[in-house]
């Protein structure tokens, strides 16, 4: 399964941490399998908000940017 490229520099940065994906889990009010299953792939189409709460708890800023077409 394919892996969004937002998903891996977030999976990226919690290994960078020394993050478990339990800790995750604690830190994004998330299920454990529901970090597993975002960061494997097998839920390719994460909310907007579960991604936010993924960024924040690695301590990163999620961004959306208005660019001219």
């Amino acid at each position: 399964m394919s892996t969004h490229p937002i998903i891996v520099e977030l999976v990226e940065r919690r290994s960078l941490l020394g993050l478990t994906q339990i800790e995750m889990a604690r830190r994004t009010g998330m299920s454990q399998s529901m970090i597993s299953e975002m960061e494997t792939g097998v839920n390719p189409n994460p909310t907007l908000k579960t991604i936010i709460k993924y960024a924040q708890a690695v301590n990163m800023l999620f961004e959306v940017k208005d660019v001219p077409c």
